[in-house]
């Protein structure tokens, strides 16, 4: 969830941690173990890496929960992380610069939704400039809404990867899609059904009008009709 408000600070890598520290503690409330126990090696430097963003986030200096020591070492864990994050981003934008892709006619289409729920919207490809793709999913709905003369919902959608098949740059994660200026989420919008969004009874709604609801499969019995 954090990771749909902020995805420079809570990535992958701070879920993966968060999750280490998430089943060592359901580990130890269901065993005689001692508190602590399961932690692997390494563990302060990934409990440093959850502290740093966490108190940023709401505003609370480190030193003021970790100390002045613990909170320098977290300090240069995360210089150490961005900058392994721009070093990775520029050795995947020299990569694809290298191949030196011109410019080709866009393909005009702008965005794709998908059954499983993926949206793919089309983006300019920040080193060729052709059309390239982010994928991502929703993240939140808002209530009905009409636009355009449509009843819609806006969709906050949460990229989570960028493609271009011109050049071939691959951004297979978000803090690369921050680091690389593209947009991490965006909005778009999806058909609302009327009576979906107004919870009615279709039924009901065609007899108020005085019409009559046909079963389409029905047959009448002609064996039971009079002359």
């Amino acid at each position: 969830l954090l990771g749909t408000l902020d995805a420079q600070r809570f990535g992958p890598d701070f879920a993966r941690r968060v999750n280490i520290f998430i089943d060592a503690r359901n580990v130890e409330s269901h065993s005689a173990g001692s508190p602590l126990g399961a932690l692997r090696a390494g563990w302060r430097d990934d409990f440093l890496r959850v502290a740093s963003p966490l108190c940023d986030f709401i505003g609370v200096a480190l030193d003021t929960i970790l100390g002045e020591g613990l909170s320098t070492l977290a300090a240069q864990l995360t210089e150490r992380d961005e900058k392994a994050v721009r070093e990775e981003l520029q050795r995947l934008l020299s990569l694809a610069r290298s191949k030196g892709i011109a410019r080709v006619e866009p393909l005009l289409v702008a965005e794709q939704a998908f059954a499983d729920g993926r949206i793919i919207r089309t983006v300019d490809c920040p080193v060729c400039g052709n059309d390239s793709h982010l994928t991502g999913w929703p993240i939140r709905r808002s209530e009905p809404l009409v636009h355009g003369g449509d009843l819609v919902r806006r969709v906050a959608v949460a990229a989570q990867s960028f493609a271009c098949e011109h050049c071939d740059l691959r951004l297979s994660d978000r803090p690369l899609l921050v680091a690389a200026g593209l947009p991490d989420v965006f909005e778009t919008t999806e058909a609302v059904d009327p009576y979906e969004a107004l919870a009615l009874d279709p039924a009901e709604e065609v007899e108020r009008m005085g019409l009559v609801v046909v079963d389409p499969d029905w047959e009448p019995d002609f064996d039971d009709i009079g002359d």
